[in-house]
């Protein structure tokens, strides 16, 4: 099987087509078929998994292991498919598995089981990243073209400095400085939380917009927000994207001002005084969108950037 090798590469329009669904998590992303959708995460930006599944029983599996320390990529693919082999002995099922050399820095394998998949490992020449990707399905299932097209627009890093993360309809870009805190992943809403030293950095998306909102503005319903009660300001009407919104711009309240002092004087750090919030009504989605930046002097100028980066539809 012949599979793309680069590690960062333009996605083709006739790709984007076929392959509508973007999915990016901890700098890794990739475009699947329309309806697929991510299925599980787990680990850190440095190491970590996701699965990206269909409505039926074809799905994709990426591992990424990110290390300045010289290792074996070889030995990363057989301590992969040796999982392989064990989960399908757990299902009772017998295993077979083929890999083939391409370089030092790029090999491809397939696996038989109860179910059957295609895949790659390689290295980033400059990143320096570890990434094993697999196209899995049905015994019956023809994957190895799939499994092509989707490996063509696997990417580890960005060219800009800015990671993508896209997932359950939120779509956005964050400085790859920001390293991801917390996170919520629900039907309803997705929430990300991101740091960068002192500077905080949130994204979120919140269905059901119009319940919501019952008739107020963005602004209106931003000062009662539960999550910004600890910032005091002012709210002023802004459209984000051609869709209603407000922009807030102050400071932390008092005894969360105190608290955040603390913190920075125990990391050495500056504290993180300042707050701007861009928030919009997305109409077509029925979703609210905002975007939150905590910290110094450049807080509005990320806030700008990231809420210019920020996808709703």
């Amino acid at each position: 099987m012949r599979v793309a090798l680069f590690c960062y590469m333009k996605t083709l329009p006739a790709l984007s087509q076929s392959l509508p669904t973007l999915i990016g998590w901890q700098g890794i992303s990739l475009r699947a078929p329309e309806g697929w959708y991510l299925n599980g995460v787990h680990g850190t930006w440095r190491e970590g998994v996701f699965q990206v599944a269909s409505r039926g029983v074809c799905a994709v599996d990426v591992k990424w292991v990110r290390s300045q320390k010289a290792s074996d990529l070889r030995y990363h693919l057989d301590r992969y498919l040796s999982k392989m082999e064990k989960d399908a002995r757990k299902r009772k099922s017998g295993f077979s598995g083929k890999v083939e050399k391409h370089s030092d820095e790029s090999l491809s394998f397939t696996w038989k089981a109860d179910r059957k998949a295609v895949g790659i490992a390689r290295r980033c020449p400059e990143c320096r990243c570890i990434i094993l990707a697999q196209v899995s399905g049905s015994r019956t299932d023809s994957v190895s073209t799939l499994a092509s097209q989707i490996f063509s627009t696997l990417q580890d890093h960005s060219s800009d400095g800015w990671s993508t993360w896209c997932l359950y309809g939120l779509h956005t870009q964050v400085p790859e400085e920001y390293q991801l805190e917390k996170h919520r992943l629900l039907t309803g809403q997705t929430r990300l939380l991101f740091r960068h030293r002192r500077e905080v950095l949130q994204i979120e998306r919140i269905a059901q917009a119009e319940q919501l909102l019952n008739g107020n503005l963005p602004s209106q319903w931003g000062q009662f927000y539960r999550e910004w009660r600890a910032y005091k300001g002012t709210w002023e009407e802004r459209a984000y994207h051609r869709h209603p919104g407000a922009h807030f711009s102050g400071r932390l309240k008092m005894f969360p001002l105190v608290r955040e002092c603390e913190q920075g004087l125990i990391r050495f750090q500056k504290p993180a005084l300042k707050a701007h919030i861009a928030v919009w009504h997305c109409e077509p989605r029925n979703m609210l969108v905002h975007v939150v930046a905590q910290g110094g002097k450049k807080t509005q100028s990320l806030l700008e950037q990231v809420a210019e980066r920020t996808q709703c539809h």
